[in-house]
């Protein structure tokens, strides 16, 4: 293994863990003030009418404050959804209309849609702006996420905006990067929009 891939793993380790010892007071605190910042970020664009978003692990930030704001607002909704026959990470970009209703516990244990909703065409993914978690950032905007590229991949060839969500404890000073490591545009957090 060659030092950049030791330094994201120790890095991942080291990171969610301080994600997963956030308290819940904070937490619910902190993904309001998030969801805030993503919707007065959002409301800039004109070209704004559909967002690709993810669903919590249960230590992400939570985004269903967000959702359920688009849902009230016409804008639609998509979700990745596991499928080893998709060439973007194994996932497939999946629009929901209701929370409660179109998902399912899925692949990793994460709630994902049900087989009943449908894919996006190519031509809807590329009009997505994205909401993209991650384990760690750093102020250039780069990301770590969980190690399999599963954001990587689903974005490799998107030209469009992407928006990484995070808490404020989850940046460090650098995060290493290689060659398919993909940079986000904007990253929010409840303190600060970088």
């Amino acid at each position: 293994m060659d030092s950049v891939a030791v330094s994201k793993k120790e890095l991942r380790k080291d990171y969610l863990a301080i994600r997963s010892s956030i308290n819940e007071d904070d937490r619910v605190c902190w993904n309001k003030e998030i969801c805030k910042s993503v919707e007065t970020l959002l409301k800039k664009s004109s070209d704004f009418d559909m967002i690709a978003v993810y669903i919590t692990d249960g230590t992400e930030v939570d985004l269903t404050y967000f959702i359920n704001s688009c849902f009230a607002q016409g804008i639609k909704v998509c979700v990745p959804r596991f499928n080893s026959n998709s060439s973007a990470g194994g996932y497939e970009m999946v629009e929901v209309t209701d929370l409660n209703s179109d998902l399912e516990l899925g692949y990793y244990n994460i709630m994902e849609p049900k087989a009943s909703c449908r894919e996006i065409s190519d031509d809807m993914y590329r009009k997505l702006v994205w909401l993209v978690p991650g384990v760690v950032f750093d102020e250039n905007r780069g990301r770590l996420g969980r190690g399999k590229g599963v954001y990587d991949q689903m974005l490799k060839s998107y030209e469009g905006i992407n928006i990484g969500i995070f808490y404020e404890c989850q940046k460090t000073e650098s995060v290493p990067v290689e060659d398919h490591d993909r940079y986000m545009d904007v990253i929010v957090t409840e303190k600060k929009v970088y």
